[in-house]
């Protein structure tokens, strides 16, 4: 009846292949397109509706499933309106490259610490991290440091001290490794008592003590190529768990800005 409404997904190819020209049709591809760019069936349905849908390897796509995935979502975008969309994702931007670009700006907006130390920029943590984070993003000073127990983990302190080596921001990011309890709360009662010690005004300090980090880095970096389609591996749902707990662990990490106020209140 020309009076009802097809509702699909990407309804062109099925309307061509029918060679059928019907007036009233609601596509979600267009309906939730973003930017320009339309977005498959499956995406939309994990997404929007946190619901999965052609994920059997042997049978793929089934008509039924996707019809009712394709209405369903019409049926939330009418009643919840134009809110109910793709959200855009925002551009992450990397800290160091941030104030490198505040410290070239000249106007009212530059912060107090970069107003007050024309300093390096200092990145004290793992090689990797820093090979990742720190040197492709700015030319800030990088220095390795293993984990917390590491000896050069000393050398925050020192770019605190009087000098050209003074640094105008500072930032350690310091793996938690296995040892007991009350090591590690030891050695992190030491190392922020000397940071405090020595903070002053014109540096800002920022200290990101992280459990974790290497296990989900490996396990990040083994997904990868096990999910690639030339691998004769593949990747679980139990591997997928693993990596899942190994990311939650590596993100509950206790983060800690240090500065002190100019009349040397910390």
């Amino acid at each position: 009846c020309k009076d009802d409404i097809i509702i699909g997904q990407s309804l062109e190819n099925d309307l061509k292949a029918l060679r059928m020209v019907h007036m009233k049709i609601i596509d979600t591809a267009v309906l939730f397109s973003s930017e320009g760019r339309k977005h498959s069936l499956k995406h939309l349905s994990a997404c929007l509706l946190k619901k999965k849908i052609q994920s059997n390897a042997t049978t793929g796509h089934c008509s039924e499933e996707d019809a009712a995935a394709a209405l369903l979502l019409a049926v939330r975008r009418a009643r919840l309106g134009d809110g109910f969309c793709l959200r855009e994702r925002k551009e992450k931007k990397n800290l160091l490259s941030v104030i490198t670009n505040a410290r070239r700006d000249l106007g009212n907006e530059i912060p107090m610490f970069l107003k007050l130390n024309h300093g390096p920029l200092v990145c004290l943590g793992p090689n990797e991290w820093i090979r990742d984070h720190v040197l492709t993003q700015s030319n800030a000073h990088a220095l390795e440091c293993g984990t917390l127990m590491s000896s050069s983990v000393k050398a925050c302190s020192s770019f605190l001290r009087p000098g050209p080596r003074r640094a105008s921001f500072l930032w350690s990011k310091l793996l938690v490794c296995d040892a007991s309890e009350s090591a590690i709360n030891s050695k992190i009662d030491e190392v922020l008592g000397d940071i405090i010690s020595k903070c002053i005004p014109s540096t800002l300090i920022l200290v990101v003590f992280q459990q974790g980090y290497n296990k989900a880095k490996c396990l990040w970096k083994e997904r990868q190529g096990r999910k690639n389609q030339r691998s004769t591996l593949g990747w679980t749902t139990d591997d997928e768990t693993n990596f899942i707990m190994a990311l939650d662990t590596a993100r509950k990490s206790e983060v800690l800005w240090i500065g002190a106020s100019n009349n040397n209140n910390k």
